[in-house]
């Protein structure tokens, strides 16, 4: 199914909520308490669950971030999150059911995800930016590569 309903979904992906999700990881790893740690951890394992099962998981893909930022403590950052939580949303749900279907690409993400987590965990705050900033980076230049016309990079909505 294509997703022409979102302009903005189709030509960018997810460029909008990349400082977001950067500045997360950074703020995670330095805030986060043990009981984050294992919330996180528990979505890292269930995408490592369903990756072994061939099986892709859009949500818990979208959980694993949605629990980096609660790590953060930070209201601005969640207000800032939930404002844009459909889209965001509605673009991991894309992103992992029509781009990334094939296992060497579930592979490459849960390798991202598993350097996101051990930057958040060893407490951080560069490498988890680091780490955040180089998954989201591929996910977009995949996205473009593998699902945009040549003549539509360019456009503006």
């Amino acid at each position: 199914m294509a997703h022409a309903a979102l302009p903005c979904v189709r030509r960018h992906g997810p460029v909008a909520p990349l400082a977001l999700r950067s500045w997360a990881a950074r703020l995670a790893a330095g805030k986060r308490t043990e009981a984050e740690l294992d919330l996180i951890r528990d979505y890292l394992e269930a995408m490592e669950h369903y990756l072994e099962r061939g099986q892709i998981r859009a949500e818990v893909d979208f959980l694993f971030h949605a629990e980096i930022a609660a790590a953060t403590h930070n209201r601005i950052l969640l207000h800032l999150m939930q404002s844009i939580h459909e889209l965001v949303n509605y673009s991991v749900k894309v992103h992992r059911e029509q781009v990334f279907v094939n296992r060497e690409d579930q592979e490459t993400l849960f390798a991202h995800h598993l350097s996101v987590f051990k930057a958040i965990q060893n407490q951080d705050p560069e490498a988890a930016e680091a780490a955040m900033k180089e998954h989201l980076k591929y996910v977009i230049s995949e996205y473009k590569r593998r699902f945009l016309p040549n003549n539509a990079r360019g456009q503006r909505d």
